[in-house]
């Protein structure tokens, strides 16, 4: 059961050095249940950190980078739905300006660690372009769905917003619900511009930084 512990380590470490764990589990056979637990613990750690610190990783090419990069969007998207809802639903028109404020500076943040990902799974700065590209236009889209979603299954605490409301009386439209999707309709282009943009720019500085970070220091 130790054994196949060792799949767990990338391809490249077993490869280098699978054979000889192998062998030395088998020695290892006679030792009592508690010790073979210690032993698995062991080879859990060893794996993670195998798998952390990107030694035993074949480079990958742009398809990589990218599906990497998109994969880790996703999840950095979590908190900015978050925030969005509780500035929409929960809290709505109160914390608006540091809203847009940390919702900035935490892009930026993101998108360096984007980069530093991309840079991470390919070796090649073409890639770490595209990468930090797509992660930008996925986040841009999935900021603009969620926006499109909470405002109109919630439309009944939008409406209620007082800019909102002026916006809406300007516009001549008799349906707020209308009026609303039409405003998010001509934000959606600025949106994937300036999440593009940030992307691409924060990205790369990310993506150096890190690969800089990784060559070996010059004596």
């Amino acid at each position: 059961m130790v054994n196949k512990l060792i799949r767990l380590y990338p391809a490249r470490w077993r490869e280098r050095y699978g054979a000889e764990m192998t062998r030395l589990l088998e020695d290892l056979a006679p030792l009592s249940r508690g010790a073979r637990l210690r032993v698995g613990l062991d080879l859990l750690r060893g794996a993670a950190d195998a798998r952390l610190s990107g030694d035993f990783h074949r480079p990958g090419g742009a398809a990589r980078a990218v599906g990497v990069a998109s994969g880790a969007t996703v999840l950095g998207w979590l908190p900015v739905g978050a925030l969005i809802f509780l500035t929409t639903v929960t809290f709505p028109s109160r914390f608006d300006g540091i809203a847009v404020v940390g919702g900035f500076f935490y892009l930026m943040a993101f998108f360096l660690a984007i980069g530093a990902i991309a840079s991470r799974a390919c070796p090649k700065p073409g890639a770490w372009l595209a990468a930090c590209a797509a992660s930008g236009a996925l986040m841009a889209v999935l900021f603009n769905a969620t926006y499109a979603v909470i405002d109109n299954a919630y439309l009944g605490i939008v409406s209620r917003d007082p800019e909102t409301i002026t916006e809406f009386r300007a516009s001549g439209m008799t349906s707020m619900r209308d009026f609303i999707n039409v405003s998010l309709e001509h934000q959606i282009i600025v949106g994937f511009v300036v999440c593009v943009v940030i992307g691409v720019l924060m990205g790369m500085v990310g993506a150096v930084c890190a690969a800089e970070r990784r060559q070996p220091a010059r004596v």
